[in-house]
């Protein structure tokens, strides 16, 4: 499945404090399987399920509240 990978760390050393992602990345090693994408993701964005004609430009308030009411705006 897509995202759901398992990550598998070794800690070898401990440090007294915080510090930089390359001191602490010597102080690890990752047994992890690498990731195989092999799904797509979902889009990013939701697709639009109101159809104008093209040409038409952006639909007026009461174009907006109509559809609103027959719950095709989202």
């Amino acid at each position: 499945m897509l995202g759901k990978h398992q990550k598998i760390i070794e800690v070898t050393a401990l440090l007294d404090r915080r510090g930089s992602f390359e001191l602490a990345q010597k102080h690890y090693i990752d047994h992890s399987p690498p990731i195989e994408k092999t799904e797509k993701a979902d889009k990013a964005f939701f697709t639009m399920n109101v159809k104008h004609e093209k040409g038409t430009g952006r639909p007026t308030k009461k174009n907006r509240r109509n559809l609103n009411k027959e719950g095709g705006w989202f």
